[in-house]
């Protein structure tokens, strides 16, 4: 190798005379290359930069993990680029049906409706794969005397009309049962706030979540702010001692405490038991190729192979969401290297 650096140095050298310098600095750098991948025994193939742009559309609750995946992929596959929009679960199925989005991550499921729109205008409905098991929390100030809510409770708070129970709405701290029940004497002075409620916006999967299983598909009470995502939600609460906000539990929840609900407290245990009452599953959908054996575009392979593979689950775990049961991810790995592309483009060349 070095006896053939030599030689093409000498040979550059030598020519300086005869043609422009600047020529021969590109001639030279691209001259280079080709020495060194045929020394190296390797063949470096033209990338289509369509079939590995891989474009994903959908849920802010996975925004940031999105967000480590793509970090990762870039160090590990610069080939393919990885385009993210995270305005909410409910812009997922919109993108896949525009064809403007090959994934659509949800913090939902898709209902039959999207699911329909999609086959009309693409052809196919998208597969449904589970990604990672996740919560709901509530999340109140660390200065809150309250360490626990029951679901009654919690549809007394963010209800605007009640229909789970005949149970009134409630609008200071001091009107809730646990409250009464549990606070010092010295902290009676909380009870007298009134609350202000933080929840997500009408495209997140989250509001979803907790309208289904809080309000009996009800309303959210008037007034309450709705915010693009769970960091500004926590933001929102770590700034308001009276503040009481619903975020994912995977949020980094600096400056804020999350509540038991019905007693159970919130992590990866009840999580993984289905104890915890706002336990959730978050979904992958992804569009097939037109046929059942048809091969992967080479970019969407490597990202799915990516994000169900090690790395990747290790990422997820780090992030702090809960990985899902070993036989759905074996299921789901065995069906990605069945659709392998015939060879897939590296850094380092053709694997």
């Amino acid at each position: 190798m070095m006896r053939e650096m030599t030689l093409l140095m000498q040979c550059f050298k030598k020519s300086n005379r005869f043609l422009g310098l600047d020529f021969l600095r590109k001639f030279g750098f691209w001259l280079m290359i080709a020495v060194l991948g045929l020394a190296s025994g390797r063949v470096f193939p033209a990338v289509d930069q369509t079939e590995h742009r891989v474009s994903l559309t959908g849920s802010d609750t996975l925004s940031p993990l999105l967000a480590i995946w793509a970090e990762q992929l870039t160090r590990h596959a610069p080939w393919v680029t990885l385009e993210i929009q995270a305005s909410g679960s409910a812009t997922a199925p919109i993108a896949l049906a525009k064809g403007s989005a090959v994934i659509g991550p949800m913090s939902r499921r898709m209902t039959r409706e999207e699911r329909q729109r999609i086959k009309v205008t693409r052809g196919r409905e998208p597969l449904e794969w589970p990604l990672a098991l996740d919560a709901v929390a509530l999340f109140v100030h660390p200065s809150n005397p309250l360490n626990g809510l029951s679901l009654q409770e919690v549809e007394q708070v963010f209800a605007e009309v009640p229909l789970c129970t005949p149970n009134p709405t409630v609008q200071r701290w001091g009107e809730l049962p646990s409250y009464q029940q549990t606070h010092h004497p010295k902290q009676a002075w909380f009870g007298r706030f009134k609350l202000r409620l933080i929840g997500r916006s009408s495209l997140s999967g989250t509001h979803h979540h907790v309208r289904s299983k809080a309000l009996c598909g009800g309303l959210f009470r008037t007034g309450m702010a709705e915010l693009p995502s769970a960091a500004s939600v926590i933001q929102a609460v770590a700034r308001e001692p009276s503040a009481i906000g619903y975020a994912s539990l995977s949020a980094k929840a600096s400056g804020v405490k999350p509540l038991h609900l019905d007693g159970i407290k919130p992590g990866a245990v009840s999580i993984q038991k289905g104890t915890y009452p706002w336990s959730r599953t978050l979904y992958l959908y992804v569009m097939p190729p037109v046929s059942k054996e048809a091969s992967w575009p080479q970019g969407l392979w490597k990202v799915l192979s990516w994000i169900y593979g090690e790395q990747g689950q290790m990422a997820l775990v780090a992030r702090g969401f809960t990985p899902i049961a070993d036989q759905d991810l074996k299921q789901i790995q065995s069906f990605i290297q069945k659709h392998k592309p015939v060879f897939t483009v590296t850094h380092r060349g053709v694997q």
